[in-house]
């Protein structure tokens, strides 16, 4: 049975896993979900902006996403 953590400790979790097994945060993120059979969205609040950030990143460089430009339109 999962246990509930606070966004603090999922986030300390996410961050180790990164570094301990070289995956992605998109690859952890999604590891940890198939692991404790939870849906990504699910996990959604407990995650920083800092690894959204990340995330944002990771995706952008597969082409998941559009690149977001910081210029403001002309």
């Amino acid at each position: 049975m999962l246990k509930l953590k606070s966004s603090k400790e999922f986030c300390d979790e996410i961050e180790k896993t990164v570094t301990d097994m070289g995956m992605s945060y998109i690859e952890t993120i999604t590891h940890y979900c198939e692991e404790n059979t939870l849906e990504i969205e699910n996990i959604t609040p407990l995650l920083s902006s800092f690894i959204k950030e990340k995330i944002q990143y990771e995706a952008e460089g597969l082409n998941l996403v559009r690149k977001s430009t910081e210029k403001l339109p002309l």
